[in-house]
């Protein structure tokens, strides 16, 4: 029974056989079970890298039974080890058994590798069970030996054997999860440490279970059967298995390994492979010699619209009715016989869709022999939008052309000289009116520097404005009108008028200048200018012939004073001369004793017929008369040389205040018997630059206008001429109380030849002159209020030194 096996408290004392062990064996055992960790090692990594099922059996069912037999091994030699004074002897059955279970326990903590978890769960489930199947090996291995002895056990010691086999098993299995997983260069150092800890663990194992063991003595001596084994020549044949096991594992992992990785690099290859093939934007397709196809990847799914399950093993020509021939089936011949005109060589077709809609195409077959049959790849590509592109490229290329064939219609009929130039001044075109401004052919212009259409200085100049330019922004003409100097192809000078503009053309600059030719213009405005200048002064010449007669008048006064007291002095001194002659007789009469009475009754007689106390009393007063009659004339004639100031071409500083009382002096006759005039002058105000001559008739027209105005109502009115500083303007103010001008005619007062006035009263020149006096030529603004039946105002600004100019007509 069971329990014969273990020494029970009341058993009789029995002295058991002593034995000792050759510690060679027990040193051999624990190298075998180093050496069978270490090959476990190589044999679960195939088991773990093994891609197929029936692989994972192959390699998990060879490292159980190698990890097995070494386990076994090194229970045989630590068996071995135990020095026995009588023959030992095996039993076979028992002995299979023991080894049965090694392989059995060896399984079990290969597969838990394989799975390679950490719980702790299975860990402990596991190494229970290895430490069960070696001390089930162990003990069965005991159980076999035959000798002249009975194996008795130790109860406690026989459970802590198990107990330790378990813990022991529980390490190993954990130690040969970090042994097989472990990473980087120490890798093989790692396992080889590991492998003797798991080898020391095993052989812990047994020679535990041998603590718990003791032999007594047998009663019957009875004959010892089972199978004699020679301790030395069985440690030879466990050595020599053990390396022939793990030389053959050790190669068998190597080529293993070197498959396994040759087959990953070709697994990888054909992933990497097919993988850039899907990531391909072209269509790629392979065909077999019957035109069905055998692989087609993501492209060519987009480009048709089908799945590759839907088209595999089916025909190409469906999709690519240009590999079929005139009956509709793969043009076989065409592509077997390698023509020049299918293989290798792009074409255009079109490709059907799924949705039923077509493709435009562009592909090329090349052949390729594969296990001696002919294969065919097809490169395709949908063209469809870059054919879409072309053609629109086409259609604007085309449109491209129509319109500069148009823009140079319309340059060329453009009367202006149009001409464009690059950044380097180079002429790049050059219209027809270019050609008829300054002589030269497109052909002679075109690739010039522009330098041509110059004169000098402006010629060895114009590079720089344009390097000045582009550097620094900085424009002389860019954007402006201007007056310039061109020059023709036969060196004669003309003037143009230019404007110049820049435009950045693919990053490049370049230069558009519009040219005039204003010859003709700059004739014209000259001619203007002499006829402006003759209206002008037959304008002045009107407004003098207006004021002769009233100058006259103003004249004739004091002539007419001047010439009646020279008349009565004429008379006086004459009477006064015949009473002089009458006192001188009476004086000589008086000395030469004539008669005294007669004499003195003559005088008094001629005293008494010239009036000489009239004469006496009348004659400084006719002097004086006179005197200021000579006064008035020169204060006409003063304010006349004064009205009538030269024309010059120079603005001069003008006291305008002075400047207006002598317009008034010399108009006065054209006012004072229908009007009153008053004058408000600022006598803060400075010099303003000004024409003084026309400014003068300027005002005149003013002042006569207000005249003529207040003579229309039948009243005596009043003019009223003020002057006033206005930041850095002066400001004249000619205000009346006349009948003032209607609505719709303040707008046209200042057009040539427009009047309100009766005929001979005025040529409508007045108002156009002055307006073209004041903001033309002096800078200025001349602004007209009215009110019908009220009178009217108008202002006139000029600027004061460099003031802003402004121009304003209201």
């Amino acid at each position: 029974m069971i329990f014969d096996w273990f020494i029970l408290p009341g058993d009789a004392a029995v002295e058991p056989v002593e034995y000792s062990y050759a510690y060679g064996y027990v040193v051999l055992s624990y190298l075998v079970a180093a050496l069978s960790s270490f090959t476990a090692f190589h044999l679960l990594q195939r088991v773990i890298a093994a891609s197929t099922r029936s692989a994972t059996m192959v390699w998990l069912a060879a490292g159980a039974a190698s990890m097995g037999c070494g386990t076994w091994s090194m229970h045989f030699l630590g068996m071995l080890a135990v020095q026995m004074p009588h023959v030992m002897r095996y039993d076979a059955f028992l002995t299979g058994l023991s080894v049965v279970l090694a392989i059995a326990a060896s399984a079990v903590a290969f597969q838990f590798a394989r799975e390679a978890t950490t719980r702790v769960s299975r860990l402990v489930v596991a190494g229970t069970l290895l430490g069960l199947g070696i001390g089930a090996m162990h003990y069965t291995g005991m159980a076999a030996m035959r000798m002249d002895s009975l194996v008795r056990y130790h109860p406690s010691l026989f459970l802590a054997s198990i107990g330790v086999a378990v813990a022991l098993s529980t390490l190993a299995l954990r130690l040969m999860l970090y042994g097989v997983h472990t990473t980087g260069g120490s890798r093989r150092l790692r396992q080889v440490g590991t492998a003797a800890i798991m080898g020391l663990a095993i052989t812990l194992m047994h020679y535990t279970g041998m603590a718990a063991t003791e032999f007594i003595p047998a009663v019957d001596h009875a004959p010892v059967e089972g199978i004699a084994i020679n301790g030395q020549l069985m440690s030879f044949a466990i050595i020599v298995g053990c390396l022939t096991v793990f030389a053959a594992v050790s190669l068998a992992a190597l080529v293993d390994r070197r498959m396994k990785a040759a087959g990953d690099a070709l697994q990888n290859s054909g992933r990497v492979l097919r993988a850039i093939i899907d990531t391909a934007s072209d269509g790629i397709v392979t065909i077999d010699a019957i035109g069905n196809v055998r692989t087609m990847n993501a492209g060519a799914e987009r480009i048709f619209g089908y799945r590759a399950e839907e088209i595999v093993g089916r025909s190409i020509v469906p999709l690519i009715s240009a590999f079929g021939g005139g009956d509709g089936s793969f043009d076989a011949s065409g592509y077997l016989h390698d023509e020049t005109d299918k293989i290798d060589v792009s074409h255009q077709a079109t490709g059907h869709c799924k949705d039923g809609g077509t493709a435009l195409l562009e592909f090329a077959v090349s052949k390729m022999n594969i296990g001696g049959q002919a294969m065919f790849t097809a490169i395709i590509r949908d063209v469809t939008k870059r054919q879409m592109a072309h053609d629109e490229l086409a259609r604007s290329a085309a449109k491209l052309r129509a319109n500069q064939q148009h823009l140079t219609a319309i340059m060329n009929s453009v009367v202006e000289a149009v001409i464009s130039i690059d950044e380097a001044g180079i002429i790049q075109s050059f219209n027809s009116a270019a050609e008829r401004t300054f002589g030269y052919s497109v052909s002679e212009a075109v690739g010039q520097n522009v330098g041509i259409l110059m004169p000098d200085p402006h010629r060895e100049k114009h590079d720089g404005y344009i390097e000045r330019f582009i550097d620094t922004g900085e424009a002389t003409v860019i954007g402006k009108h201007r007056e310039f100097v061109g020059r023709r192809r036969d060196g004669s000078e003309f003037p143009i008028e230019i404007t110049v503009n820049w435009m950045d053309v693919g990053g490049s600059v370049m230069f558009v200048g519009v040219c005039r030719d204003i010859t003709l213009r700059k004739q014209a405005d000259a001619e203007r200018a002499s006829l402006e200048k003759e209206l002008q002064q037959a304008q002045r010449m009107e407004s003098l012939g207006t004021l002769a007669g009233g100058v006259a008048h103003e004249i004739n006064t004091p002539v007419q004073y001047v010439s009646d007291n020279t008349r009565f002095l004429q008379t006086a001194l004459a009477d006064l001369g015949t009473v002089l002659q009458k006192y001188d007789r009476l004086a000589k009469e008086s000395l030469t004793g004539e008669t005294l009475a007669a004499a003195i009754a003559d005088a008094k007689s001629s005293a008494e017929a010239a009036d000489l106390d009239f004469l006496i009393e009348e004659i400084p007063t006719a002097i004086e008369q006179s005197l200021e009659g000579i006064d008035r004339i020169s204060e006409i004639v003063r304010a006349i040389k004064e009205f009538s100031h030269p024309q010059s071409k120079d603005k001069t500083p003008t006291d305008i205040n002075h400047a207006i009382a002598t317009t008034i002096t010399v108009s006065r006759n054209q006012w004072k018997y229908s009007a009153e005039l008053k004058t408000d002058f600022d006598s803060s105000l400075t010099d303003v630059p000004c024409l003084p001559g026309e400014f003068n008739q300027v005002i005149l027209n003013l002042i006569i206008n207000a005249a003529h105005a207040i003579e229309d109502t039948g009243k005596q009115g009043r003019i009223v001429v003020t002057t006033r500083r206005h930041d850095s303007w002066a400001e004249i103010g000619v205000s009346d109380t006349g009948a003032g001008v209607a609505p719709e005619n303040l707008r046209k007062v200042f057009d040539p030849f427009f009047t309100t006035k009766d005929p001979g009263k005025g040529t409508g020149q007045g108002l156009a002159i002055s307006h073209n006096i004041i903001v033309t030529k002096h800078g200025g603004s001349i602004a007209i209020k009215s009110q019908p039946g009220e009178g009217t105002t108008v202002t006139i600004r000029l600027p004061l030194g460099d003031a802003d100019k402004e121009t304003a007509v209201a």
